[in-house]
């Protein structure tokens, strides 16, 4: 793909945003079970009447709650700016898809070249298959002029004996011409096929 590296830029962009997103989340995780196993501790210091432990250990729940509501709030508040600049940059790149085509005008243009090219030598192969018939046909008229000429048409036994060598139907090589109309088709891919043993 011509436009790869465009999309890996937005991939990597998307990653990068929301990776550091979840490191923070990932983080404050952290924070919170680690806080409810100190409120258990402090739970326990209190119970056990070992005051000055659970006073010292205040002063870290303190410090942790403060810490986990801040990045609550923060994680929030990137939430909704990560959303909205991930939707941004989506729009961004999106609009890019109109210039796709102009990626890929070089091999477009060479293969309209050899398209016509290919149409070309088609067009001539026609031509040249026309002008063999013409041949043919006017090679088989003398045939059958010797035939008529001889009054074969009345004689039932010369006409026995020519009938698997001989036809006054003179058009009977054009049925079997590859170019001729019905003889071949588009499939649908718009590729030529031709019918029948050619």
């Amino acid at each position: 793909m011509k436009t790869q590296n465009l999309l890996n830029e937005y991939y990597d962009f998307v990653d990068s945003t929301e990776n550091a997103l979840s490191e923070i989340e990932k983080q404050n995780r952290e924070d919170k079970t680690n806080l409810t196993e100190l409120n258990k501790q402090y739970e326990e210091f209190i119970s056990l009447g070992k005051d000055d432990k659970a006073d010292a250990l205040y002063n870290d729940i303190e410090t942790l709650e403060k810490r986990v509501k801040m990045t609550d709030k923060k994680i929030e508040t990137k939430r909704k700016v990560t959303d909205k600049v991930i939707r941004e940059k989506s729009v961004e790149i999106i609009k890019r898809q109109k210039d796709v085509p102009t990626y890929y005008e070089k091999d477009a243009s060479i293969i309209r070249d050899q398209l016509n090219k290919a149409v070309e030598l088609f067009n001539d192969a026609i031509d040249k298959a026309d002008k063999l018939q013409e041949n043919v046909t006017q090679e088989m008229k003398q045939y059958v002029n010797i035939f008529r000429e001889q009054d074969f048409e009345n004689n039932n036994e010369v006409k026995k004996e020519l009938r698997p060598h001989f036809t006054d139907n003179v058009l009977i090589l054009e049925n079997k011409s590859p170019i001729k109309k019905g003889n071949y088709s588009f499939d649908n891919k718009n590729k030529i096929t031709l019918k029948g043993d050619q």
